[in-house]
């Protein structure tokens, strides 16, 4: 797996990780700023959600609509993402299941089973480089009905193949 340095040790995500994570109630932030108003959210695909997330065993991918209208935090965002200035993923979790072992002088966390994702966060600095994020504008339909609601809807902000902290390639 691919490995990603923390503070004083490594940490390897384990292909599986996530497939039993609770992904019910999960927030869109920037740089995990829980205290700063969630730019997103998902609800388990309950309605009203703003946030969508689907889990593999290597990836969580995640799709979020962006209130760039009236949110000027979601607009800097979209932009900082489309100029390609914030490239970059995260995510907090909580770790159901783990196993430390010392590799030479360097102690090594495999994370195989993980129990609740807080927020998925667009960083600046991303511990895994295999992360990714990119921006789109909502497409609009042809049809005159559906135009006018359309144009009302935010911008679409897609973070497309994002590899939460694990890319087996």
């Amino acid at each position: 797996g691919v490995r990603a340095q923390m503070y004083d040790y490594i940490e390897v995500i384990e292909p599986g990780a996530l497939t039993e994570a609770d992904i019910s109630d999960v927030l869109l932030t920037v740089n995990h700023n829980l205290n700063s108003i969630p730019l997103a959210r998902s609800k388990g695909g309950q309605p009203g959600e703003t946030m969508q997330l689907s889990v593999d065993n290597y990836n969580c991918r995640v799709t979020a609509q962006l209130d760039v209208e009236n949110n000027p935090q979601a607009r800097a965002l979209h932009s900082a993402v489309a100029r390609g200035d914030i490239t970059g993923m995260s995510f907090m979790f909580h770790v159901k299941e783990d196993s430390w072992e010392r590799e030479s002088d360097v102690l090594v966390r495999h994370i195989q089973k993980i129990d609740k994702i807080i927020d998925v966060s667009a960083v600046t600095i991303p511990a895994y480089p295999s992360t990714s994020i990119s921006a789109r504008s909502a497409g609009f339909s042809d049809s005159p009905e559906d135009v006018q609601e359309q144009r009302k809807k935010a911008e679409k902000l897609e973070l497309e193949k994002m590899r939460l902290k694990y890319l087996y390639r």
